[in-house]
């Protein structure tokens, strides 16, 4: 134990606020004298569940409870009762011996927490330091660099589509027979009225030809049509965060609040100052955790079958586009260099540390 705590502190710690045998208690009373004092409540037990048959209560003298409360009477003297007969037996001094107890459990989780975190820092430090996260943030920065910089106009495009909930999305132009049909009966009625009034099959067959071809040369129309071409997994990465930063400034507010929690001269006597240290650490473990995330979101997006789903979505894109738009996005994708022996670190020991600190 590095922090120096008061004999009070050491004392809760071994403490059992929280028993599940109440009856085997030394100097239990049967019964409460009227005007009843206590010092306060020295635990609380729960039976439920347990099989044992129910706890008699030294108040209203019937075996009722599956919870309720240990009683210190003073002078080594304990009591076994339950909440509405605590209430009953102890008055308006009773709300106020459970507001005790409450903080005595709260102190002794803060206290057992410390403990806990004090216990997983060293070794969350020492990941938060490896070679295996640097890399990695390392490559995640210079392929999301490069694909921006080299591949500008297709990266974009490739972010613009992934940010629509991970969707790979082309605009492609479609004929609207709808609108072509208006358009016919405004400008060629004739041709249409040739069709309806022919009077054999022949002649139908003619006029039909003639409208067809009319339209052919004069009388398509086209509207634009959003397709969903597939699904990019690990699309979170083109969404322009920067893990190594996060992970930089993140790792940088563990460590300072770790030196605080570490040092031998905190006393931690204030609940507030406890809360407030571990409150700091947990918002830097979460900016940790969301750098950690997108490491391995960059996984998903280099998988070979990612990476087939994103050339068939360059291939439409690139048939989708204007014929005096040079664009050439399947060439652009074929020379994305991903990094090589990519793999997204493990942080056991940082999620251990999250676990001890708890998750408010």
């Amino acid at each position: 134990m590095s922090t120096q705590l008061s004999p009070d502190d050491l004392s809760l710690l071994q403490s059992n606020l929280l028993i599940d045998d109440p009856e085997t208690i030394p100097g239990l009373v049967q019964g409460l004298p009227d005007a009843s004092q206590a010092v306060g409540i020295e635990a609380k037990y729960d039976i439920t569940g347990s099989g044992k048959p129910k706890v008699r209560c030294a108040w209203c003298g019937r075996a009722v409870h599956w919870k309720g409360f240990v009683v210190d009477l003073g002078g080594s003297a304990y009591a076994l009762v339950g909440r509405t007969c605590g209430r009953a037996a102890f008055g308006i001094d009773w709300n106020s011996y459970e507001r005790q107890f409450d903080a005595k459990r709260r102190r002794q989780a803060d206290l057992q927490r410390l403990l806990s975190v004090q216990a997983a820092l060293p070794a969350a430090l020492e990941e938060l330091r490896s070679s295996e996260l640097a890399q990695a943030a390392d490559q995640y920065h210079a392929f999301l660099d490069g694909l921006r910089r080299v591949h500008g106009r297709f990266g974009q495009a490739l972010a613009k589509s992934a940010r629509a909930g991970g969707d790979l999305l082309v605009t492609e132009e479609e004929r609207d027979p709808q609108a072509e049909e208006r358009n016919i009966e405004r400008q060629r009625p004739d041709l249409v009225k040739a069709v309806e009034n022919a009077l054999t099959d022949e002649g139908r067959v003619r006029a039909s030809r003639r409208l067809k071809s009319w339209i052919d040369k004069e009388g398509r129309v086209y509207k634009s049509v959003v397709k969903r071409i597939g699904r990019c997994d690990g699309y979170a990465v083109l969404g322009g965060r920067d893990p190594k930063t996060e992970l930089r400034t993140g790792s940088d507010r563990v460590g300072a609040q770790a030196r605080k929690l570490l040092d031998p001269a905190e006393p931690w006597a204030e609940a507030e100052a406890l809360s407030a240290a571990f409150k700091a650490m947990r918002e830097a473990l979460s900016e940790i955790e969301g750098a950690a995330s997108l490491l391995g979101e960059l996984e998903r997006f280099l998988a070979p079958s990612n990476w087939n789903v994103i050339a068939g979505w360059a291939a439409r894109f690139d048939a989708s586009l204007d014929e005096d738009d040079d664009s050439n996005f399947v060439d652009d994708f074929r020379q994305i260099s991903p990094p090589r022996d990519y793999a997204t670190p493990s942080l056991i020991a940082v999620s251990e540390l999250r676990e001890a600190v708890g998750r408010g």
